[in-house]
Protein backbone atom coordinates (compact mmCIF):
# COMPACT_ATOMS: atom_id res chain seq x y z
CA UNK A 1 0.00 0.00 0.00
CA UNK A 2 1.42 3.09 -1.07
CA UNK A 3 1.88 6.39 0.80
CA UNK A 4 -1.04 8.21 -1.22
CA UNK A 5 -3.38 5.22 -0.75
CA UNK A 6 -2.53 5.64 2.81
CA UNK A 7 -3.56 9.15 2.53
CA UNK A 8 -6.84 8.60 0.28
CA UNK A 9 -7.80 6.04 3.15
CA UNK A 10 -7.00 8.47 6.66
CA UNK A 11 -8.60 11.45 4.62
CA UNK A 12 -11.59 9.48 4.45
CA UNK A 13 -11.92 8.12 7.80
CA UNK A 14 -11.66 11.46 9.19
CA UNK A 15 -13.35 13.25 6.91
CA UNK A 16 -16.36 11.05 7.35
CA UNK A 17 -15.80 11.42 11.45
CA UNK A 18 -15.62 15.32 11.50
CA UNK A 19 -18.56 15.87 9.28
CA UNK A 20 -20.59 13.49 10.92
CA UNK A 21 -19.74 14.88 14.31
CA UNK A 22 -20.53 18.46 13.65
CA UNK A 23 -19.46 19.88 16.89
CA UNK A 24 -15.93 18.78 16.07
CA UNK A 25 -16.13 21.12 13.31
CA UNK A 26 -17.23 24.13 14.71
CA UNK A 27 -14.66 23.56 18.10
CA UNK A 28 -11.92 23.74 15.22
CA UNK A 29 -13.55 27.25 13.50
CA UNK A 30 -14.24 28.30 16.71
CA UNK A 31 -11.22 27.70 19.41
CA UNK A 32 -8.84 30.51 18.39
CA UNK A 33 -11.80 33.06 19.42
CA UNK A 34 -12.45 30.58 22.19
CA UNK A 35 -9.02 30.58 23.52
CA UNK A 36 -9.09 34.58 23.20
CA UNK A 37 -12.29 35.32 25.04
CA UNK A 38 -10.99 33.29 27.63
CA UNK A 39 -7.60 33.98 27.96
CA UNK A 40 -8.51 38.00 27.74
CA UNK A 41 -11.20 38.11 30.48
CA UNK A 42 -9.37 36.50 32.93
CA UNK A 43 -6.14 38.52 32.10
CA UNK A 44 -8.49 41.79 32.22
CA UNK A 45 -9.12 41.24 35.76
CA UNK A 46 -5.39 40.92 36.68
CA UNK A 47 -3.54 43.03 34.24
CA UNK A 48 -3.80 45.46 31.37
CA UNK A 49 -4.13 44.90 27.92
CA UNK A 50 -1.54 47.88 27.00
CA UNK A 51 1.23 46.42 29.65
CA UNK A 52 0.67 43.10 27.37
CA UNK A 53 1.28 45.16 23.93
CA UNK A 54 3.86 46.53 25.25
CA UNK A 55 5.55 43.90 26.92
CA UNK A 56 4.89 40.84 23.61
CA UNK A 57 4.93 43.57 20.63
CA UNK A 58 1.14 42.62 20.13
CA UNK A 59 -1.99 43.50 20.50
CA UNK A 60 -3.11 40.28 22.44
CA UNK A 61 -6.10 39.94 20.17
CA UNK A 62 -3.76 39.48 17.98
CA UNK A 63 -1.28 37.33 19.43
CA UNK A 64 -4.16 35.22 21.06
CA UNK A 65 -6.11 34.52 17.56
CA UNK A 66 -2.88 33.69 15.95
CA UNK A 67 -1.65 31.46 18.97
CA UNK A 68 -4.91 29.78 19.05
CA UNK A 69 -4.63 29.04 15.18
CA UNK A 70 -1.46 27.42 15.92
CA UNK A 71 -2.54 25.50 18.71
CA UNK A 72 -5.90 24.03 16.84
CA UNK A 73 -2.64 23.47 13.96
CA UNK A 74 -0.50 21.89 15.94
CA UNK A 75 -2.94 19.51 17.79
CA UNK A 76 -4.21 17.89 14.77
CA UNK A 77 -0.51 16.47 14.32
CA UNK A 78 -0.31 15.54 18.24
CA UNK A 79 -3.44 13.97 18.99
CA UNK A 80 -3.99 12.15 15.86
CA UNK A 81 -0.59 10.46 16.23
CA UNK A 82 -0.02 10.01 19.68
CA UNK A 83 -3.52 8.48 20.31
CA UNK A 84 -3.92 6.53 17.19
CA UNK A 85 -2.18 3.19 19.18
CA UNK A 86 -4.31 3.62 22.38
CA UNK A 87 -7.32 3.60 20.06
CA UNK A 88 -6.24 0.43 18.29
CA UNK A 89 -5.58 -1.16 21.20
CA UNK A 90 -9.22 -0.33 22.65
CA UNK A 91 -10.93 -0.85 19.54
CA UNK A 92 -9.55 -4.05 18.75
CA UNK A 93 -7.49 -3.41 15.35
CA UNK A 94 -3.91 -3.16 16.47
CA UNK A 95 -3.26 -6.70 15.87
CA UNK A 96 -4.05 -5.91 12.04
CA UNK A 97 -1.69 -2.44 11.87
CA UNK A 98 0.98 -4.87 13.57
CA UNK A 99 0.67 -7.97 11.43
CA UNK A 100 0.06 -5.40 8.06
CA UNK A 101 2.78 -5.59 5.61
CA UNK A 102 2.41 -1.64 4.91
CA UNK A 103 5.30 0.31 7.07
CA UNK A 104 3.89 1.68 10.16
CA UNK A 105 6.66 4.89 9.86
CA UNK A 106 4.32 5.81 6.64
CA UNK A 107 0.79 4.97 8.46
CA UNK A 108 1.65 7.60 10.70
CA UNK A 109 3.44 9.95 8.74
CA UNK A 110 -0.17 9.40 6.77
CA UNK A 111 -2.64 10.07 9.77
CA UNK A 112 -2.27 14.05 10.84
CA UNK A 113 -1.89 15.33 6.70
CA UNK A 114 -6.09 15.16 5.90
CA UNK A 115 -7.03 16.94 9.11
CA UNK A 116 -3.83 19.63 8.58
CA UNK A 117 -6.41 20.77 5.47
CA UNK A 118 -9.36 21.77 7.87
CA UNK A 119 -6.39 24.05 9.18
CA UNK A 120 -7.38 26.30 6.05
CA UNK A 121 -11.19 26.49 7.28
CA UNK A 122 -9.74 27.61 10.54
CA UNK A 123 -7.26 30.38 9.29
CA UNK A 124 -10.02 31.94 6.87
CA UNK A 125 -12.67 32.35 9.83
CA UNK A 126 -9.94 33.26 12.22
CA UNK A 127 -6.50 34.35 11.54
CA UNK A 128 -7.23 36.38 7.89
CA UNK A 129 -10.34 38.57 9.21
CA UNK A 130 -8.28 39.28 12.19
CA UNK A 131 -5.26 40.74 10.24
CA UNK A 132 -7.32 42.19 7.77
CA UNK A 133 -9.01 44.28 10.56
CA UNK A 134 -5.59 45.43 12.13
CA UNK A 135 -3.42 45.80 9.65
CA UNK A 136 -5.87 46.07 6.23
CA UNK A 137 -5.20 44.72 3.05
CA UNK A 138 -1.26 44.13 3.74
CA UNK A 139 -2.69 42.20 6.35
CA UNK A 140 -3.63 39.33 4.05
CA UNK A 141 0.17 38.77 3.34
CA UNK A 142 0.98 38.66 6.91
CA UNK A 143 -1.82 36.23 7.09
CA UNK A 144 -0.87 34.09 4.44
CA UNK A 145 2.97 33.86 5.60
CA UNK A 146 1.60 32.76 9.11
CA UNK A 147 -0.40 29.88 7.61
CA UNK A 148 2.28 28.43 5.88
CA UNK A 149 4.78 29.02 8.51
CA UNK A 150 1.84 27.02 11.10
CA UNK A 151 1.66 24.61 8.55
CA UNK A 152 5.60 23.89 8.88
CA UNK A 153 5.42 24.26 12.38
CA UNK A 154 2.91 21.32 12.44
CA UNK A 155 4.34 19.27 10.11
CA UNK A 156 8.19 19.60 12.12
CA UNK A 157 6.09 18.28 15.29
CA UNK A 158 5.59 14.98 13.65
CA UNK A 159 9.22 13.40 14.33
CA UNK A 160 9.17 14.89 17.47
CA UNK A 161 5.69 13.04 18.28
CA UNK A 162 7.04 10.14 16.23
CA UNK A 163 9.96 9.64 18.76
CA UNK A 164 8.10 9.48 21.66
CA UNK A 165 5.54 7.03 20.51
CA UNK A 166 7.96 4.68 19.96
CA UNK A 167 9.75 5.18 23.47
CA UNK A 168 6.99 5.46 25.73
CA UNK A 169 4.29 2.41 23.48
CA UNK A 170 7.66 0.70 23.34
CA UNK A 171 8.64 0.85 26.83
CA UNK A 172 4.53 -0.19 27.42
CA UNK A 173 3.12 0.28 31.17
CA UNK A 174 0.41 3.11 31.85
CA UNK A 175 0.63 4.43 28.46
CA UNK A 176 -2.11 6.51 28.77
CA UNK A 177 -1.48 8.29 32.11
CA UNK A 178 2.61 8.81 29.90
CA UNK A 179 0.65 10.48 26.92
CA UNK A 180 -1.69 12.65 29.22
CA UNK A 181 1.28 13.89 30.49
CA UNK A 182 3.42 14.59 28.32
CA UNK A 183 0.92 15.98 25.34
CA UNK A 184 0.14 19.62 27.18
CA UNK A 185 4.18 19.74 28.51
CA UNK A 186 5.05 19.05 24.28
CA UNK A 187 2.81 21.65 23.31
CA UNK A 188 3.87 24.22 26.28
CA UNK A 189 6.90 23.92 25.59
CA UNK A 190 6.31 24.77 21.51
CA UNK A 191 5.65 28.06 23.14
CA UNK A 192 2.60 28.78 21.97
CA UNK A 193 0.83 29.08 24.92
CA UNK A 194 3.31 31.35 26.24
CA UNK A 195 6.19 33.42 24.49
CA UNK A 196 9.43 30.63 24.96
CA UNK A 197 11.72 34.47 25.61
CA UNK A 198 9.56 35.28 28.77
CA UNK A 199 10.31 31.41 29.67
CA UNK A 200 12.82 29.88 32.92
CA UNK A 201 16.22 28.51 31.55
CA UNK A 202 15.55 25.14 31.67
CA UNK A 203 12.07 26.02 30.29
CA UNK A 204 13.75 27.76 27.00
CA UNK A 205 16.75 24.60 26.39
CA UNK A 206 13.62 22.19 26.73
CA UNK A 207 12.47 24.69 23.59
CA UNK A 208 15.39 25.03 21.67
CA UNK A 209 15.30 21.30 21.28
CA UNK A 210 12.11 21.23 19.77
CA UNK A 211 11.83 22.06 15.74
CA UNK A 212 8.61 23.73 15.82
CA UNK A 213 8.74 26.39 18.95
CA UNK A 214 12.01 28.45 16.41
CA UNK A 215 8.75 28.69 13.74
CA UNK A 216 6.39 29.45 16.15
CA UNK A 217 8.75 32.22 17.67
CA UNK A 218 9.94 33.37 14.00
CA UNK A 219 5.92 33.99 13.53
CA UNK A 220 5.80 35.81 16.67
CA UNK A 221 8.84 38.12 15.57
CA UNK A 222 7.33 38.62 12.36
CA UNK A 223 4.11 39.47 14.02
CA UNK A 224 5.49 42.43 16.40
CA UNK A 225 8.11 43.71 13.40
CA UNK A 226 7.25 46.86 12.33
CA UNK A 227 8.49 45.84 8.80
CA UNK A 228 9.79 42.61 7.48
CA UNK A 229 12.83 43.79 6.19
CA UNK A 230 13.80 44.14 9.93
CA UNK A 231 13.60 40.71 10.81
CA UNK A 232 14.58 38.36 7.55
CA UNK A 233 17.79 37.78 9.05
CA UNK A 234 16.07 36.73 12.68
CA UNK A 235 13.44 34.72 10.93
CA UNK A 236 15.38 32.95 8.34
CA UNK A 237 17.75 31.90 11.08
CA UNK A 238 15.40 30.20 13.04
CA UNK A 239 13.78 28.45 9.95
CA UNK A 240 17.38 26.96 9.90
CA UNK A 241 17.46 25.80 13.11
CA UNK A 242 13.81 24.55 12.98
CA UNK A 243 15.08 22.28 9.41
CA UNK A 244 18.34 20.79 11.26
CA UNK A 245 16.44 19.88 13.66
CA UNK A 246 14.23 18.10 11.79
CA UNK A 247 17.19 16.33 10.06
CA UNK A 248 17.92 14.98 13.15
CA UNK A 249 15.12 14.05 14.53
CA UNK A 250 13.82 12.13 11.14
CA UNK A 251 16.15 9.09 11.89
CA UNK A 252 15.60 8.85 15.71
CA UNK A 253 11.53 8.99 14.64
CA UNK A 254 12.23 5.99 12.31
CA UNK A 255 13.88 4.02 14.07
CA UNK A 256 11.41 5.22 17.66
CA UNK A 257 9.04 3.49 15.67
CA UNK A 258 10.53 0.15 14.43
CA UNK A 259 11.58 -0.08 18.33
CA UNK A 260 8.16 0.23 19.29
CA UNK A 261 6.95 -2.39 16.24
CA UNK A 262 9.55 -4.77 18.01
CA UNK A 263 8.62 -4.85 21.17
CA UNK A 264 5.00 -5.31 20.10
CA UNK A 265 5.69 -8.43 18.31
CA UNK A 266 7.96 -9.69 20.60
CA UNK A 267 5.67 -9.47 23.59
CA UNK A 268 2.47 -10.90 21.35
CA UNK A 269 -0.04 -8.37 20.84
CA UNK A 270 -3.37 -8.64 22.74
CA UNK A 271 -7.04 -9.35 21.02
Amino acid sequence: MGFVDLLIAEAKFMYADTFRRRSLLLAILAYPYILTIFILLVGSSTGSPIFFGERVGLTPIVFLVTNGFILMSMLSVVDDILWRPILDEFIGTLPYVISSPTSRLKHYLAIPIPRLLLVFLSWATSVMPIYIYHYGFTGLAEASITLFMTLSASLSTIPVVLLLIGIVYGLGGGIWRIVSVIRPLLLLFTGVYYPRRFMPFIGRLICYAMPQSHIVEAIQIMLAAPQLDYILTDVFTLLGIATILLIVYSPLSSRSIYFWEYAKVREGVKS
